[in-house]
């Protein structure tokens, strides 16, 4: 039977390019606005399988994350541009919307969002590439996803020397459908790569050395077919999950108040009865009946002196009060205080 791979991206491009990559092993990829090494991560299924590459995320916060999830990994806190220097970065804390484009981040701010501005170090893709690529490594994709930036990489690129196999660039204007590849694409096709798929967010291409693989971007993702959870789903059931974790420690403390007050019980029907106690309660643990006039009404309301007799201050009886108060016979008065944790089948 196969494998389920639960799915990480936005929309299951890592589970296309798995697809796509089947066969090759202990890999290596270029993630270009890594964002999160889990969530909305297309590399992390590949990471999960021993596969290495270098993380760019100049977001401080994500990049924290993958300096602490992704330890085999190259982890870079810098923007990819095709000039070298500083830019200023609009930082979306705790979303994957960061941009070098103002005109991006000003709509985003306009529409609510937090925007702060960062000055970040800068480098080209040729750059990184010849530093950290090891000599002889093959790069088996290269994603770009930068809000609106995908030119200034791509440009940045030295097509001639460096040959991933695949790149994926998103290719809609940040939370719209809106195509914007228009800039960027002829300058991947001249550089020798041919495109293969569209996934209604990402473009998908190959170069023309690795031809053979355009055709495993089809037919569609399928769930029966690919045998995979999407992140939808996964984080539903991380949810559901949370909540049954939830209700698990709930059950706990609710037993251990029941046993709690159950040996208070138990130790009360057993000590001996100090001489007050004997007149103020009879054998059954219930006020006498001139005591229960005194601190309750008939229909269980308390009096006056309830408050300064009866209730502690955490709003719980003293323990001579706790037997009868938990008892049926007064749960069941129409005004009755009600007890947490009350026994027989007092109400929460």
């Amino acid at each position: 039977m196969t494998e389920i791979i639960s799915s990480h991206s936005h929309g299951a491009e890592d589970i296309l390019l798995h697809r796509t990559l089947q066969g090759v092993e202990a890999g290596f990829y270029i993630d270009i606005g890594a964002f999160d090494p889990v969530e909305e991560s297309i590399t992390k299924i590949f990471y999960d399988a021993g596969w290495n590459g270098i993380n760019l995320e100049p977001n401080p916060d994500a990049f924290a994350r993958l300096q602490e999830l992704r330890p085999r990994d190259i982890n870079l806190d810098i923007a990819v541009s095709d000039t070298e220097g500083t830019l200023t970065l609009n930082l979306l804390r705790d979303t994957g919307l960061t941009t070098l484009v103002k005109d991006i981040a000003e709509t985003h701010a306009d529409k609510g969002w937090d925007v702060e501005a960062l000055e970040v170090q800068t480098r080209r893709l040729a750059d990184i590439w010849h530093a950290h690529v090891p000599a002889g490594q093959e790069v088996h994709f290269l994603k770009i996803d930068v809000e609106g930036a995908e030119e200034a990489v791509i440009r940045s690129a030295d097509w001639t020397r460096h040959r991933p196999w695949i790149v994926v660039a998103e290719a809609v204007v940040p939370l719209s459908t809106e195509q914007n590849h228009h800039a960027w694409d002829p300058l991947l096709l001249e550089a020798g790569y041919q495109f293969a798929y569209f996934d209604g967010l990402n473009r998908y291409y190959v170069a023309e050395e690795k031809s053979e693989l355009a055709e495993r971007f089809f037919p569609p993702l399928n769930v029966a077919i690919d045998q995979y959870t999407p992140n939808s789903t996964r984080q539903a059931l991380a949810e559901v999950e949370r909540h049954r974790q939830v209700l698990n420690d709930l059950s706990a403390h609710c037993r251990a108040v029941e046993q709690r007050y159950e040996v208070v019980s138990d130790l009360m029907k057993r000590r001996p009865r100090p001489w007050w106690e004997m007149l103020v309660f009879d054998r059954t643990g219930t006020p006498k009946k001139i005591f229960r006039r005194i601190l309750f009404h008939t229909s269980g309301a308390p009096r006056r002196m309830f408050r300064n007799w009866v209730m502690q201050d955490d709003a719980v009886p003293h323990l001579v009060f706790y037997t009868w108060m938990c008892s049926e016979a007064y749960q069941a008065l129409p005004k009755a205080v009600r007890i947490k944790g009350a026994l027989n089948g007092g109400a929460e």
